[in-house]
């Protein structure tokens, strides 16, 4: 019983600990206001964690990584472009490791739907950029995001970040 006690008190320290992490990194965006700022296109998706599809292509590495500095990595919408820095870490055909990162300024088309729960899905389709097919940012009411990069170039790649405006 002395150590089902222990093993409680651990793990609801663990638990805690971890959402105090994740919380200190999340939106800045008030759920009221959310709306507001998916409709004026103008925000940017900050990136902590990139998640590969294929985890197989990255042997004797951890399958998820994290970054220590969010603000780093970015898809910034502008109502005339979008500005994009995601770093690559996956199977990529036709184009060089050095250039296999996602990297681009580009005009764009764009379409948000929101749902009954008030969970945003932005399908956004760079216009002059060779690689990358589709941009999926679905953006939870407390501003949380995952991206899904879709290319043609690229085995397809998640990304969790956070929305700011």
């Amino acid at each position: 019983m002395k150590l089902f006690k222990l093993f409680f008190a651990a793990t609801l320290f663990l638990l805690l600990s971890c959402g105090a992490a994740s919380t200190s990194q999340s939106a800045a965006i008030a759920p009221e206001l959310l709306r507001d700022v998916i409709w004026s296109k103008n925000y940017t998706v900050y990136v902590n964690q990139v998640k590969p599809a294929q985890t197989n292509v990255m042997k004797n590495t951890q399958s998820v990584r994290t970054f220590d500095d969010p603000k780093a990595q970015y898809i910034k919408l502008t109502p005339d472009f979008i500005d994009v820095y995601l770093p690559y870490f996956g199977d990529a055909q036709l184009t060089d490791a050095a250039n296999a990162d996602f990297k681009f300024r580009s005009k764009y088309s764009y379409d948000s739907k929101v749902d009954s729960n008030g969970n945003w899905t932005v399908t956004v389709i760079p216009e002059n950029t060779t690689g990358v097919q589709e941009m999926i940012i679905e953006v939870n009411k407390s501003g949380t995001a995952f991206i899904t990069v879709n290319s043609s170039r690229r085995s397809p790649v998640g990304y969790n970040g956070f929305i700011e405006n």
